[in-house]
């Protein structure tokens, strides 16, 4: 994968935030993700089968991942 031309510029910006926000910051995000797939979850391609592991933890760690790479 290839770093972008803000990747210094983004990491400089995420070092400063705190354990704390990250936590908020992910709960809001895991909270957004219930609303956004709500029934989703329970069969087909948001399903815990699918994905291997809960959905909602699947794509929480997905998008923190993005986030900081």
């Amino acid at each position: 994968m290839e770093i972008g031309k803000h990747y210094q510029a983004n990491q400089q910006k995420l070092e400063a935030v705190s354990e704390e926000e990250w936590i908020v910051a992910l709960e809001k995000s895991r909270r957004h993700l219930k609303l956004r797939i709500k029934q989703r979850t329970l069969y087909g391609a948001h399903s815990e089968k699918n994905l291997g592991e809960d959905p909602y933890d699947y794509y929480t760690s997905f998008a923190y991942e993005a986030i900081i790479s």
